[in-house]
C-alpha cells in the first residue's frame, strides 16, 4: 500500500470523534500506546494499519469517517418490540431452500486462515467481493423472509444499513482535503459491497481495488 502512496487514510471511527483518532495517531508516533483513547486498542486496525501506514508516509493526520448506527435505528418502538431480538431475523442456512452462507462456518475457516497465513493474504481474502457479500446476503434473506404483505418493518433494517453506508460516503467526501487524490479507506469487509456500489456510482470517486497493493 506504500507503493500506492495514499494522500490520506480514512478509518472506521465515528466522524464526530476526530480528536480521538488524532490522539491515537499522536500516541503511535510518540511510541506511547498507553496514551491511546480508552476505546481504541493497540491491536485495532486503526492503529495497526491506519497509524502504521500514516506514519510511514509521514502524514499529518488520519480521518474518521464512520457513522455508527444501529440496524434498528429506523424502527418505531412498536416495530422494535415486534422484531426483538433483531438477531431473530437472521436465517438458518439449513432452513431455507436457496444458497446462503453459514457465518459460523465462515468465521471458523477465517480464524484458521488468520492463524496460518500472513496478514496481507488474509486481507486479500477479506477484500474479495464474494466473501464480503455474506453480510448483505444474510440481511436481505432475513429482512425479506420476515416481511409480510403490506408490512415492511423488517426492510427498515436493510434501509438503516444502507443509510449508514451512504453517510460514510458523505463523511469521506467531506474529510478529503483539497488537493488529495488518493484515499485509503480502512473499514470492515461487510461494508465493501455497498460502499463499492456507492463509490462506483458517485462521479467524484474512482475506487481502486487494494488487492494488487497488498504485499506478502
Amino acid at each position: 500500500m506504500i507503493e500506492w502512496e495514499p494522500d490520506r487514510i480514512a478509518v472506521e471511527f465515528p466522524y464526530d470523534r476526530q480528536p480521538a483518532v488524532d490522539q491515537a495517531y499522536a500516541a503511535y508516533r510518540d511510541d506511547a500506546l498507553d496514551a491511546l483513547p480508552d476505546d481504541i486498542e493497540p491491536a485495532d486496525e486503526i492503529v495497526q494499519i491506519g497509524c502504521r501506514l500514516a506514519a510511514k508516509l509521514d502524514q499529518e493526520r488520519m480521518a474518521s469517517v464512520d457513522y455508527p448506527q444501529s440496524l434498528a435505528a429506523l424502527l418505531t418502538e412498536a416495530e422494535r418490540q415486534r422484531l426483538a431480538p433483531l438477531n431473530s431475523l437472521l436465517p438458518d442456512p439449513s432452513a431455507v431452500d436457496y444458497p446462503l452462507p453459514d457465518v459460523r462456518v465462515q468465521f471458523r475457516e477465517e480464524q484458521q486462515m488468520l492463524d496460518e497465513q500472513a496478514l496481507p493474504e488474509f486481507y486479500r481474502h477479506l477484500n474479495r467481493l464474494d466473501r464480503a457479500r455474506t453480510n448483505d446476503e444474510i440481511l436481505f434473506s432475513g429482512a425479506i423472509g420476515a416481511s409480510d404483505p403490506g408490512s415492511f418493518a423488517p426492510m427498515k433494517v436493510l434501509t438503516a444499513w444502507y443509510q449508514r453506508n451512504l453517510r460514510i460516503v458523505s463523511n469521506l467526501w467531506n474529510a478529503i482535503p483539497e488537493g488529495n487524490e488518493r484515499v485509503l479507506l480502512v473499514f470492515g469487509a461487510s461494508h465493501l459491497p455497498s460502499l463499492k456500489y456507492f463509490l462506483d456510482t458517485a462521479p467524484m470517486f474512482a475506487p481502486v481495488d487494494p488487492k494488487p497493493y497488498l504485499q506478502p
